[in-house]
């Protein structure tokens, strides 16, 4: 496990100096050798951030499937502060692929997780969420938005992480038909 520590940081450093190219290879790397020990816990954060690298580099439809494999693995493992970062990343994801309702829904709810953790976004994640959340936040007063990230928030954890990975299997039954995840 530490070689999968240090080729994250190696990733987090390369992001932080806009080097994407070489972020998503230490991070894919770090992947595959987590896959390889069978460590889901890293697998999963392993997935997060290549997701939140994906909203960096405008890469939407493979972030909605990085978060919504993430999403999954946390969910079983019970890693919550993971379960809301793929909250907020689907939540995001969604506001840019024409998805506006469930983006908000998601974005409430992953706000509402962050509170209820004690647990707020770290700046890279911030950053990247706030540019791909912008169009959704400035609806907000609309009450076509109002109204689903009010409901988000209302959800519990387990309801919330049902809701997105629902909702990411329809949007990629109507969008990306023969995706396949996994290994």
């Amino acid at each position: 496990k530490p070689l999968l520590v240090i080729l994250r940081h190696d990733a987090f450093r390369a992001r932080d100096t806009g080097d994407y190219v070489r972020a998503r290879a230490c991070l894919e790397q770090a992947l595959a050798d987590a896959r390889e020990f069978g460590a889901r816990d890293e697998i999963c954060i392993c997935l997060c951030d290549l997701g939140v690298l994906a909203l960096f580099e405008g890469r939407r439809e493979d972030a909605v499937h990085l978060f919504a494999e993430s999403l999954e693995l946390a969910r079983q493992g019970a890693l919550h502060v993971i379960v809301a970062w793929t909250l907020g990343g689907l939540g995001c994801a969604l506001a840019t692929l024409g998805e506006p309702d469930a983006s908000a829904r998601l974005l409430g709810a992953a706000e509402a997780a962050h509170e209820r953790l004690d647990s707020p976004l770290e700046p890279f994640e911030a950053r990247a969420y706030a540019d791909c959340s912008a169009p959704v936040r400035e609806r907000l007063g609309e009450a076509e938005l109002a109204a689903p990230w009010a409901a988000g928030r209302a959800l519990s954890e387990a309801d919330a992480a049902a809701y997105a990975l629902t909702t990411v299997a329809d949007w990629r039954a109507s969008n990306c038909e023969g995706y396949s995840s996994g290994p």
